[in-house]
């Protein structure tokens, strides 16, 4: 049999200096499960777009079954049997379940669709994934984001499939979804179908991949069977830094006055009265699969989301702050730096090399956060907000930014970071709290971190 699928030499410039993928290739046999794994900035999406369709290729070619093949968009890879689940949905969709399954042959009536056969047939492909609970007339964005994800992916698979792209599953699935998802790919295996399954875990690509390749800074670095290959060597070759020789930060002694206090926050259909408190010279993560809150909370504390609920108080202030908008929570002291490149509104370009008579480590002018973070220091800022602080940099500013969140933080400013990235806020976090659903499930010390425990409380709600 042909291969499902060779990529040979895939590269996509949207800058001619800045390349977003260097001369990839892959190849994935039929029945076989090709992980691909690499950081957040790597150009997983960008190479997941252009094997779906979405996006063409600066060059390279693509054979599919063996026929050289240029897919102009995704209906034409719908028509090559190539099915693409990409990263987000549209999650606020008001279509019913049963017409978000997008079911072929749609069964009539009279002329007319015999809706009562429609959602019979839908929860038949609901029982399939595990979602029997789920009314096929139920509004789409009524569910939660895991069973959205198992969704998506149940409309993908309800028709031919030759080669499946997906570009990070896992990330909003909770521990029995992710199985579910499992035995949906081992079935597939059966079937023929080559899977191509991006992803920013080493661990994850472990369990699942037949084979294993490496992708930083849009280049392939190494592929690996399985079998040879464990979990640090696959995160050192990610970021390119063997982390085992990073010295181990001792827990910071944050000042015992609270800098930021949050009470009863709530936005509409994501956070549901939030409260946490943070000390100055702290750093607090919040940790979250995708669509858990953790974003929404902090632009909801930095008047960029709408609060329906809540109080802010800033500097131990017993009247609480009246922050509707980013501007005036700048002016309130409170900077919001967002995803993902931490533009803020009239920002100017300012050198953060040395702050306050303290030296600032990495935000070099490679660095698209250096102005923003600079703004809100000479500003005065009490507190920083990240959401998603290293989406889309590249691994020496992602190290940077790492090292400067700490710096920041002993000039005595708190810090509150929001990431789906584990790793990312173990490495900066004096505390981790861990969101599920909105609210905050659990809180870790940073004596007590662990990225493996943390992802499994965040995997584990029901």
């Amino acid at each position: 049999m042909f291969p499902a699928l060779i990529a040979k030499g895939i590269s996509q410039e949207f800058h001619p200096s800045k390349p977003v993928l260097s001369n990839v290739d892959l190849t994935v046999h039929p029945g076989q499960i090709h992980a691909v794994v690499g950081q957040s900035g790597a150009g997983k999406s960008v190479l997941a777009d252009i094997l779906g369709g979405v996006a063409r290729p600066t060059s390279g070619t693509m054979h599919l079954q063996g026929q050289l093949t240029v897919l102009r968009n995704e209906l034409e890879a719908v028509g090559k049997t190539v099915r693409y689940v990409k990263q987000f949905w549209d999650r606020h969709s008001r279509m019913t379940v049963a017409d978000a399954l997008q079911l072929e042959a749609i069964p009539r009536k009279f002329g007319l669709v015999d809706s009562h056969a429609l959602n019979e047939r839908a929860r038949g492909q609901l029982s399939m994934f595990g979602l029997n609970e789920v009314d096929p007339k139920s509004k789409v964005c009524e569910l939660s984001a895991g069973k959205q994800k198992l969704l998506q992916i149940a409309a993908i698979l309800s028709k031919p499939t030759t080669l499946l792209v997906l570009d990070d599953p896992a990330a909003a699935l909770n521990a029995a979804e992710t199985d579910v998802l499992y035995e949906k790919l081992s079935q597939l295996q059966y079937a023929s179908t080559g899977v191509v399954y991006l992803t920013q875990r080493a661990e994850e690509a472990l369990e699942v991949g037949d084979q294993i390749s490496v992708l930083r800074d849009g280049r392939l670095i190494a592929t690996h069977d399985p079998e040879s290959v464990f979990a640090p060597q696959i995160t050192g070759e990610m970021i390119g830094v063997d982390t085992s020789r990073e010295p181990i930060r001792p827990p910071r002694a944050a000042w015992p006055e609270v800098a930021l206090r949050v009470e009863g926050v709530s936005v509409e259909h994501c956070v549901y009265g939030l409260s946490i408190k943070v000390r100055r010279g702290e750093v607090l993560g919040l940790f979250g699969l995708q669509y858990a809150g953790q974003s929404e909370t902090v632009r909801a504390i930095g008047g960029l989301e709408p609060r329906t609920d809540g109080e802010i108080f800033l500097k131990a202030s017993g009247q609480p702050s009246r922050i509707k908008t980013p501007e005036e929570a700048f002016v309130n002291g409170l900077g919001l730096i967002t995803e993902p490149y931490g533009r803020q509104p009239g920002v100017v370009d300012s050198d953060p090399s040395s702050l306050a008579g303290r030296p600032l480590r990495g935000l070099n002018a490679e660095n698209p956060q250096k102005s923003a973070i600079a703004k809100c220091l000479k500003s005065g800022c009490s507190s920083l907000l990240f959401d998603n602080p290293t989406r889309g940099l590249n691994v020496a500013c992602r190290l940077e930014l790492y090292r400067a969140i700490q710096d920041i933080a002993d000039l005595g400013t708190s810090v509150v970071a929001a990431s789906t990235n584990v790793d990312e806020l173990v490495q900066v976090s004096d505390r981790i709290a861990v969101m599920v659903d909105g609210r905050i499930v659990k809180t870790f010390e940073r004596s007590a971190f662990s990225a493996e425990k943390i992802l499994a409380i965040a995997k584990s709600r029901k």
